[in-house]
């Protein structure tokens, strides 16, 4: 009697349990055992800008005849149809930057539809672009050419265009892009002292679209170079020129002679004193004063042992610097560095950010501890004319 009812329940379990599975895939069976066609093969999805491209490839299953891709929670969608390889793609445009579900299905002739096959991606756009930061560059003339060296690439950056006014007075944009991986282009025909303009563009890994910046930007300053000192004056302390060794002569130009050019004085009452001050004017009108960015001081050429200099610091401002002064530090503005020379350079180079019409040279010691002189071939400043560095901007795209 117990057999027969645990047979009688085994039976009734089983019958609800095929019951269940048939209401599960109620849905796919159609009377007739009609197989439905098959899924779409190999999906994938290439992001760009604002956009999604979408391929997938027809399955060997005769029974499809055309495809289906649904998007935004399958609001939208657009049929696409196989090629002759077997082959379908189609491109979502004007989406944000945000991820995004698609789904592809397959048909046969009489409508019946494959199950979905989904994929995600994500596009990059207006959002993703603002947060890619731009280049920064200066450029320095030498001669007939200028170097603009740019700092290094940023995140995701491909390419980098430049705009710049040549000789002729026109703006010319160079003809070839700068690469991520250079930092540094030549132009042999710009203007000195002119801004120029950069975009550069930018691709995520696996993005197929490159996107270039909406706006050109344009550089801080001007393309530097050597300054013209022909119009400048230098005033020394009371005191401190030796013979014809005068002060004017360290913008005369010349830098390479065995003899000395400014020497100050070594005499008993003047070996002694310091600061030592050169005082500069530029003669410069109002808004052409010269924003200096590198200040080369050139000494002796040949013998390290005559290089005197030791500490020396630099002002650059709009009042005239009294030479005399015996507290420059508590009278001076405009402070911009101060720099101990070496004895085994010929040339000391200074970087800095400097505007205005007046200069100061200030010598506060030497290494000839017995004369205590200093001696000082030239000075090159390099820089720009901010009132005569601007230029129009650009109308390329």
């Amino acid at each position: 009697m117990k057999k027969f009812i645990y047979t009688i329940a085994s039976l009734l379990i089983l019958a609800s349990a095929c019951t269940s599975q048939d209401d599960i895939y109620k849905e796919f069976i159609v009377e007739g055992g009609h197989v439905y066609p098959a899924k779409p093969v190999n999906v994938q999805t290439v992001s760009g800008f604002q956009r999604v491209i979408i391929k997938w490839e027809k399955p060997k299953d005769p029974s499809v005849v055309s495809s289906r891709l649904f998007w935004n929670n399958k609001a939208d969608s657009a049929e696409v149809a196989y090629s002759a390889e077997g082959k379908a793609s189609y491109t979502v445009t004007g989406l944000e930057d945000r991820s995004y579900a698609f789904y592809v299905v397959n048909f046969d002739k009489n409508g019946n539809r494959s199950l979905d096959v989904e994929v995600t991606a994500n596009p990059y756009g207006s959002s993703w672009l603002v947060s890619h930061s731009e280049r920064s560059v200066m450029g320095f003339s030498r001669g007939d050419s200028t170097i603009l060296a740019f700092s290094k690439a940023t995140y995701e950056m491909v390419q980098t265009r430049v705009v710049y006014m040549n000789l002729s007075g026109k703006l010319v944009e160079y003809p070839e892009v700068l690469p991520a991986d250079k930092d540094t282009i030549i132009l042999k025909d710009a203007m000195k002292g002119k801004k120029i303009f950069y975009k550069s563009a930018y691709r995520p890994e696996g993005g197929t679209d490159m996107v270039e910046n909406t706006s050109w930007t344009k550089s801080a300053q001007g393309l530097l170079y050597d300054l013209d000192v022909s119009k400048w004056t230098v005033k020394a302390t009371e005191g401190q020129v030796q013979g014809t060794n005068t002060p004017d002569k360290i913008f005369d130009g010349i830098t390479n002679l065995a003899s000395g050019r400014y020497v100050s004085s070594n005499a008993a009452a003047y070996r002694e004193v310091f600061p030592k001050i050169l005082s500069i004017d530029t003669h410069s009108d109002p808004g052409k004063e010269p924003t200096v960015l590198q200040m080369t001081f050139y000494q002796h050429p040949v013998d390290g042992s005559y290089r005197f200099i030791r500490d020396v610091s630099i002002f650059i401002g709009d009042v005239e610097y009294n030479p005399d002064t015996a507290d420059y530090a508590a009278e001076y503005s405009g402070f911009v560095l101060k720099r101990t020379f070496s004895t085994t350079q010929i040339t000391q180079s200074m970087s800095m950010n400097a505007h205005g019409r007046y200069m100061a040279f200030v010598f506060t010691n030497s290494y000839n501890t017995s004369l205590q002189f200093i001696d000082l071939w030239e000075v090159v400043p390099y820089g720009f004319i901010e009132g005569d560095s601007d230029v129009p901007y650009p109308d390329f795209k």
